[in-house]
């Protein structure tokens, strides 16, 4: 016995087969056959299904295989037609629904391999890092997140004895982890910790009190590495008001000569925690660019840490940079806050001021005690206060960006909301790079 090899033609053939004897059925169910006087059948017409007219055949020509023939393959045709069209239907809509599932999941892809390389590509520059530097986990944080440079906080309340044993130590951590960090004293530093993969340090101070009432240590210190000093924190020192105090005067005439000093040497001017009129004047007086390492627009949030409006447009007339801050507790949502919240700082400063004059300031604080927490937030560095609100123990940043490792998130969150590669660019540390330039370079 012979077997019929399995193909698609011998699949069909039983089919095939049942259609047509139910067409033969349906012929001869369709066909009006009325009898005439002589017994004989009256062939009327019939309208076919597709518009054609066909005539109803005698009974002599339903036995007649050609008849029949002809006809069921015209059914079977017409029959045919209509599920073949009905199949590719669905099997068109198949295919269209598959692409679009695939396309969003490529598209997801795309979007998280060009963040990726934006990252990877781009100077990163974090404007305010204060963490513990005795933690080894911190430099491997910085390192793991691909961080560029960071400004590091050498002195917030310290005197000038203090602030010396703080630079002597980071001679040391250089040594130390030589491997991972670089010291940053210009612009080429930053270039070269990005070329060899390093984390670029750049020595800086959140108050200028360890020069206490000297300003020629100011040319000891730049000398020493520091390119960054905010004039005040949180309170009046020797130079002007922080933005705690209960009034603000501006900046004392010992001020505007420190201003005039660290524009003649090249260290920037940040203003951060510095006084509204304070910060209003030493932007004024300062013959260069000067910058906000870490706050967020006060009509954002109205916290007085933030800063208003009218700074903020004197700040970017004059070339200056804003660095996104990201502490909780400058957000509405303070210690629930996401790295939406901190786009959301973002979007806000650019829409103020322009693409130009926005960066980063984390203000990371990774593994600092409870301690230190006490200290930054007393009166002068020494008499000890409540605070208004409870902090963590830990304190940990924004979700999403909790530590340095975690800050490549942010360039898929800029890509997701529409930022171009150069804008992001500029964002990540394009913007403070062009600002170091600008003032360092004497």
């Amino acid at each position: 016995m012979a077997i019929l090899p399995v193909t698609p033609s011998t699949l069909l053939l039983p089919v095939l087969t049942l259609i047509q004897s139910v067409l033969v059925l349906h012929l001869l169910g369709e066909s009006d056959l009325t009898a005439d006087e002589t017994g004989g059948f009256d062939a009327g017409s019939q309208g076919h299904p597709d518009g054609s007219e066909y005539a109803i055949p005698s009974p002599k020509d339903l036995i007649s295989m050609p008849y029949l023939t002809e006809k069921i393959n015209r059914e079977l045709r017409l029959f045919l037609d209509f599920r073949v069209g009905a199949c590719q239907n669905r099997q068109s809509k198949k295919l269209r629904r598959l692409p679009q599932s695939q396309r969003r999941l490529e598209e997801k892809m795309s979007g998280e391999d060009t963040a990726k390389r934006i990252y990877d590509e781009a100077i990163v520059i974090d404007a305010l890092n204060v963490s513990n530097w005795e933690s080894p986990a911190v430099y491997q944080s910085l390192h793991s997140g691909g961080i560029t440079a960071i400004n590091a906080t050498s002195a917030v309340w310290e005197d000038y004895p203090q602030a010396m044993d703080n630079i002597a130590a980071w001679l040391h951590r250089f040594r130390e982890y030589s491997n991972i960090l670089i010291p940053v004293k210009a612009p080429a530093d930053i270039l070269q910790a990005k070329q060899e993969g390093k984390v670029g340090v750049i020595l800086g101070w959140q108050n200028a009190s360890p020069i206490e009432n000297d300003l020629s240590r100011l040319d000891l210190f730049h000398a020493l590495g520091v390119r960054i000093i905010q004039i005040t924190y949180n309170e009046r020192n020797l130079l002007g008001n922080g933005c705690y105090e209960r009034r603000d005067e501006g900046l004392t005439n010992f001020g505007v000569d420190a201003i005039r000093e660290m524009n003649r040497l090249g260290i920037l001017i940040d203003l951060s925690h510095v006084g509204d009129r304070t910060t209003l004047e030493a932007i004024e007086f300062s013959e260069k660019p000067v910058a906000i390492t870490h706050a967020n627009s006060r009509a954002f949030v109205n916290h007085v840490r933030n800063k208003t409006d009218e700074a903020l447009s004197r700040l970017a007339e004059k070339g200056g940079v804003i660095g996104a801050n990201a502490f909780p507790a400058f957000f509405e949502n303070t210690f629930d806050a996401t790295l939406v919240d901190y786009v959301d700082a973002i979007d806000d400063l650019v829409q103020r001021i322009g693409i130009d004059h926005v960066g980063i300031g984390t203000d990371y604080t990774q593994d600092q005690p409870k301690v230190f927490f006490d200290w930054i937030f007393s009166q002068q560095g020494t008499k000890y206060q409540e605070r208004p609100i409870v902090y963590p123990d830990p304190l940990i940043h924004p979700e999403g960006m909790e530590t340095p490792d975690k800050l490549p998130n942010l360039a898929g969150e800029l890509l997701r909301r529409g930022y171009s590669e150069t804008d992001m660019i500029k964002i990540l540390g394009g913007n403070w790079l062009r600002l170091f330039r600008q003032v360092w370079e004497v």
